[in-house]
Order: C-alpha cells, then sequence, then structure tokens
C-alpha cells in the first residue's frame, strides 16, 4: 500500500523559498588566484568549458588528449581568450579589475587522413595582476595624494609536442612530449 507523506504544504514551500533565497545571500567566492599559486584557467577549450570539461577528451582544440588532434581533420590554429572581471568591496570602497588571459593556443598540420602532428601552449597557472592603490605621503610638512600601482607578470605554461595517428577508422593512438615552462 501507499505511503502517505507527512510533510505539510507549508513546509514543502518553505523548502523551496529557502532553495531560491539562499544561493541569492552568498556573495563570496573561493579563488585559487588570491592565495598566491596563480588563476588555474585549466587546458579547456571554450567548447569543452561549455560542457564542463565532459568533451575536453575528444575536442581538438583542448591541449588535454593528443590523440583529439585528429579530430580537426586539416590544418588549424585555434586560439582562445579568457577574460576575468573582479571586484573587491571593502565598506564604502570598490576596486575593479580586468585581465586579459589567452590560455590555450593550438596548432595542427595533417601529413595525411590518418597522421596528424600539432604543438600547443597552455596555462597551468597564471599569476599576472596589477593593483592601483590611493596613497598619501608627507613631504615638507605638505601631504602628498597619489596612486601607488603594483604589477606581476608570470604564469605556469605547458608546451606540448604532439603526434596522432589513426591505424584503422576505430582507434586512434597519440603521443606528446611536455615542456612546463
Amino acid at each position: 500500500h501507499a505511503m502517505k507523506s507527512r510533510m505539510s504544504p507549508w513546509a514543502g514551500a518553505l523548502v523551496v523559498l529557502v532553495l531560491v533565497v539562499a544561493p541569492c545571500a552568498v556573495r563570496a567566492q573561493g579563488s585559487l588566484s588570491v592565495q598566491g599559486l596563480g588563476y588555474p584557467p585549466g587546458q579547456f577549450s571554450a567548447r569543452a568549458m561549455g560542457t564542463g570539461g565532459a568533451l575536453a577528451e575528444f575536442d581538438p582544440a583542448s591541449p588535454v588528449n593528443p590523440a583529439a588532434l585528429l579530430e580537426f581533420g586539416s590544418a588549424a590554429v585555434s586560439v582562445q581568450m579568457a577574460p576575468e572581471f573582479r571586484r573587491v568591496t571593502d565598506g564604502n570602497n570598490t576596486a575593479s579589475s580586468s585581465t586579459q588571459r589567452f590560455p590555450v593556443f593550438i596548432g595542427a598540420l595533417p601529413f595525411s587522413d590518418k597522421f596528424i602532428v600539432g604543438v600547443s601552449s597552455s596555462t597551468l597557472l597564471d599569476r599576472s595582476w596589477q593593483t592601483t592603490s590611493p596613497q598619501q605621503q608627507i613631504l615638507n610638512g605638505d601631504t602628498v595624494d597619489f596612486n601607488s600601482t603594483t604589477t606581476s607578470d608570470g604564469s605556469v605554461n605547458d608546451i606540448a609536442f604532439t603526434a596522432a595517428y589513426r591505424p584503422v577508422s576505430w582507434l586512434r593512438l597519440g603521443v606528446a612530449a611536455h615542456a612546463i615552462n
């Protein structure tokens, strides 16, 4: 026989209300980049990112699986841009910044319909940032206002030389030599 629910309709409405309102109240986000390691853009193309990384192993523009290079089918160059926008608020002060990143470059050159070679550069961690803050300093009894700018440029990149081969229609083989720069 069927079980009856002991939950009142008001309790169900309250649960739905909490599920709808709770994400609006949570405004902070964790960020690996502010811990000093750098921003990890990943090695995914925009297509692979759009699927939460599900297509990365099969996507030729994501330098994750060298055998996927065969999916280009012809000579190709792919460049990805990934801008970051950040706003920090402290009391009445707000600071905004933007950083333009190019986390994935990949190129492929086929020698036949079964063999293709490629080269890629993908960012593992990006430590590029700039902060400008207003400052004051007293010089000879006068207060001087100025802006102090601190900048850091640098990243950890994976440079890969790849080759892919399709001996039969259902089998794709790939190999890559990586250099961490």
